[in-house]
């Protein structure tokens, strides 16, 4: 499977398996059942997701931050998801006007801002290791390949001089 597959399959995959926990947890928790402008809502957060994340993915690779240490990677991540995680309180918050399920004194409550960002920004957080560590494992196996590659080039040298003919 090529790369730009696997990330697609992965993204749809993961965030479509993200809408389904919220939704199964939703019908769980709640004794009235869910209704169906929660499933609305809760799909609509996972499609934000699934663009901040392509979008975060795309400043990733411009930005260069596949190159670089982990002592200034962790600090960009970091302050990257929590900037995506207050993107997502507001727009979450936006999409529950037109469903009737915004409250105000809950949206404008300081404790659920900090609160859902820092959840929203975890999230994000995960994604982001769960993606360098897709990108550390295929660097290393192309540095493993390299390495064969070397390796059958020396032996095929060594050959080469204990028989000439």
């Amino acid at each position: 499977m090529n790369k730009k597959k696997l990330y697609w399959t992965l993204q749809l995959g993961g965030w479509s398996f993200y809408s389904f926990i919220q939704i199964l947890g939703g019908i769980l928790i709640s004794n009235q059942g869910i209704r169906l402008s929660q499933i609305s809502f809760l799909i609509a957060e996972a499609i934000l997701f699934l663009l901040l994340t392509h979008f975060f993915r795309y400043c990733i690779i411009r930005w260069g931050w596949l190159n670089i240490g982990m002592a200034r990677l962790i600090p960009r991540l970091l302050a990257g998801a929590f900037v995506l995680g207050m993107f997502i309180y507001v727009f979450r918050n936006s999409v529950s006007y037109p469903l009737g399920m915004f409250d105000a004194s809950v949206v404008f409550n300081l404790a659920n801002f900090f609160g859902l960002t820092a959840t929203y920004a975890l999230i994000v957080f995960i994604w982001s290791v769960f993606y360098f560590t897709y990108h550390y494992f295929e660097s290393y196996n192309k540095s493993l390949k390299y390495d064969a590659a070397i390796n059958e080039i020396e032996l095929n040298n060594l050959k080469s001089q204990l028989n000439p003919h």
